[in-house]
């Protein structure tokens, strides 16, 4: 049995633009948890207002998490962010996705000023890859955090280390080096 269902009274699918559902009901097993009279989920990349998430934790509370999505072309997409913690307050980032020559990466930021300790916590990460030929590579991952409790509080599940990797292939040989 799946942890989650999606039931509706009428789906109607336009290939590569959005399925529109009405009369929707979400479902964590078998129980009903929310209903929704229509939901939208977009197939393009469009402008378009991401819908809202809620979440529970006993750090922050109730949240909500919303955002826009900035589609300026294949190369380069922004999601920004603005959410709001129940104990924490209002917290807002932006995450940049983009595409160079043989390269791709994303940065992402996040603020929040914690309402309840006036403390300012902050994420800043970058991840890149580049192809500099078909045998050699690169991968980089860095995080930069206001204190070394940000991740576990407000993004447990997306933890991440930072490192560079660089890798090399040649006939009959492979070559790489890992820093984290």
């Amino acid at each position: 049995m799946p942890h989650y269902k999606i039931k509706a009274g009428r789906i109607s699918i336009r290939l590569d633009d959005e399925i529109v559902m009405s009369n929707v009901t979400f479902s964590l097993g078998d129980i009903p948890v929310f209903w929704l009279p229509f939901f939208v989920q977009y197939l393009r990349e469009e402008n378009r207002f991401i819908l809202p998430s809620f979440s529970y934790s006993d750090f922050a509370g109730w949240s909500i998490q919303t955002g826009y999505y900035f589609y300026a072309s294949p190369s380069f997409q922004a999601k920004l962010h603005l959410d709001y913690r129940e104990e924490k307050g209002w917290a807002e980032g932006i995450d940049i996705s983009y595409r160079l020559k043989g390269g791709k990466g994303k940065l992402n930021t996040y603020f929040i000023k914690e309402k309840d300790t006036q403390e300012e916590r902050w994420l800043a990460s970058l991840e890149y890859q580049q192809s500099f030929s078909k045998s050699t590579s690169l991968k980089l991952r860095l995080n930069r955090l206001s204190d070394k409790d940000f991740l576990k509080d407000y993004f447990a599940q997306e933890y991440q280390t930072a490192y560079l990797y660089l890798a090399h292939r040649g006939p009959g040989y492979n070559a790489s080096i890992l820093a984290q």
